[in-house]
């Protein structure tokens, strides 16, 4: 069973109403994460969806993983790495990822 980590925009993007818009969001606070997601060799960043209701992390460890338990984050290739890697993203990123779905939508 697919692990649902919620991302730290989730509210944010529950109100959007346009489906090409909630997907664009869901992928562009994808596209911030990706530098704090642990990675070694890409199973957990590639086995992903967007839903309704946020990104799936589909490994069975993935839930585990965001919370840091009991890891040494691999940083050879992500040197970003870390728990909670949507919650980094949304602290570090978050005006700009709200910017550039505004702009989007008003395309």
């Amino acid at each position: 069973m697919p692990e649902k980590i919620t991302i730290y925009l989730s509210e944010p993007i529950k109100k959007i109403k346009s489906e090409e818009t909630h997907q664009f969001a869901l992928q562009k606070f994808y596209r911030y994460m990706y530098p704090y997601m642990p990675f070694r060799e890409g199973i957990l960043a590639n086995d992903v969806s967007f839903e309704k209701d946020g990104i799936h992390f589909n490994q069975i460890y993935a839930h585990r993983l965001y919370q840091g338990k009991d890891f040494n984050f691999y940083k050879e290739k992500h040197p970003l790495a870390q728990a909670e890697w949507g919650k980094v993203a949304g602290d570090i990123h978050g005006e700009a990822i709200a910017k550039a779905i505004k702009n989007f939508a008003m395309r």
